[in-house]
């Protein structure tokens, strides 16, 4: 009896863990987005643990599922669109990113994980991924670890920028180099017609680069 009121006990906790974990403040921020900002990894790995564990706590309905509960509050995201996961990755979190990635188990072919459903290419308002954040901010560790974990380097933006052409218009040349390695597209252009390397100026070096790569590729350069 008294195991069986310690278990008891023991699930209403997690029951009310999980709902706290869901919540949100008047910004949109939960504590999954604060401990993720935060670099707070052995947080956002306790966490992962609860709402994977309880999701069914947070059931809105019969028809769902527990995954889709817990979809929600991993990818939940802030008013200004930020998830856990771009947060982590733009603000150079290492760890905590790599949590959030651990915790994702194996991918499925729409970017949703079989495991945790972390997924990698949520966009905000602006289009912009996990891995545009972390390129724009010179982030090369997290958007390596994004490349590894599976991301989407060709996902554009609401303007049609890639993670490339980000990178190239926020002059950050070893993240440009990085995805480059990684087989990157050099020549593709966003909705104006403006290429990686066209944005990279007035680095001179830089768009050398891109143009570089180009050539490597039999791609024509822009002129």
């Amino acid at each position: 009896c008294c195991e069986r009121a310690a278990a008891r006990l023991c699930e209403e906790r997690a029951g009310v863990a999980v709902r706290l974990i869901a919540c949100k403040d008047a910004a949109g921020w939960g504590p999954m987005h604060t401990a993720a900002a935060k670099g707070l990894a052995a947080a956002v790995r306790a966490m992962a643990v609860v709402v994977s564990a309880h999701a069914r706590e947070l059931l809105e309905s019969e028809s769902q599922d527990a995954g889709a509960a817990a979809s929600k509050v991993f990818n939940a995201k802030t008013n200004a669109g930020a998830t856990a996961l771009s947060l982590a990755a733009s603000k150079g979190r290492e760890e905590a990113l790599g949590a959030l990635l651990e915790a994702r188990g194996g991918s499925a072919a729409d970017g949703t994980p079989s495991g945790q459903p972390i997924k990698l290419n949520v966009a905000d308002r602006n289009g912009l991924t996990a891995m545009h954040r972390a390129a724009m901010a010179g982030r090369a560790a997290c958007v390596r670890m994004l490349l590894d974990a599976g991301a989407d380097p060709e996902r554009t933006d609401a303007t049609g920028h890639t993670v490339l052409a980000a990178a190239a218009e926020a002059k950050e040349q070893s993240v440009v180099s990085l995805l480059l390695e990684w087989g990157a597209e050099p020549g593709r252009a966003n909705d104006d017609g403006a290429t990686p390397a066209a944005l990279a100026l007035p680095d001179e070096l830089l768009a050398q680069i891109i143009i570089d790569a180009q050539r490597s590729r039999g791609e024509a350069p822009p002129r």
